[in-house]
């Protein structure tokens, strides 16, 4: 997409009501909806949730991109959510959101091992991965992601996670999940504090 059409789509977007009536609004709301239908959905893998980079070919899936794609579907879904008859969009985005924060934390626990690790080691070999196969949720060992700890990945994950689930969305569905939240917060605290 070129410079002008997305400064042309952003003006054509844009969500200054300048006092449009709710239907004006909501036809605003519904052109945010196939955008994001035809830019990010579309992305999202059918098995696991998570939004590949690029196309078919590059199968990687970066935490902080799903993390970022996550939170457009909860935004627009809590906007759909003021109008109430939006014939399914809200459900639709939120349920696609929780998917992709659901598989981001399905990814994270298949490496519990190296968060348990680096409690003890602090070593950037054992820092949990940010890139991740958008289909199986493998680790992808990328040699220029793994120069530092990517806290940042896991620290954004977390700050969302704890907006969504203020918000309502329902994320963590039981004790262990909650128990590897709270690992996953004493990592970043761990983290942190390495030199």
């Amino acid at each position: 997409m070129s410079v002008s059409s997305k400064s042309t789509l952003a003006q054509s977007l844009s969500f200054d009501d300048g006092g449009l009536p709710p239907v004006g609004k909501l036809a605003a709301l519904d052109q945010y909806y196939f955008f994001v239908k035809q830019h990010i959905v579309s992305r999202q893998s059918g098995t696991l949730g998570l939004f590949r980079r690029g196309s078919n070919d590059f199968p990687i899936a970066p935490v902080r991109d799903n993390v970022y794609n996550a939170t457009a579907l909860w935004a627009l879904s809590s906007a759909y959510r003021l109008f109430g008859n939006d014939n399914g969009r809200s459900f639709e985005l939120q349920q696609s959101a929780v998917k992709c924060m659901r598989a981001i934390l399905f990814c994270y626990m298949r490496n519990a091992h190296k968060v348990e690790r680096f409690k003890d080691t602090q070593s950037k070999d054992d820092c949990l991965p940010s890139y991740f196969h958008f289909e199986t949720g493998d680790a992808i060992d990328d040699p220029e992601c793994q120069a530092h700890l990517q806290v940042d990945a896991v620290a954004l994950y977390l700050l969302q996670l704890a907006q969504m689930t203020a918000s309502g969305l329902q994320v963590i569905f039981s004790m262990d999940e909650v128990n590897f939240v709270q690992n996953l917060i004493y990592y970043i605290e761990r983290a942190y504090r390495t030199p």
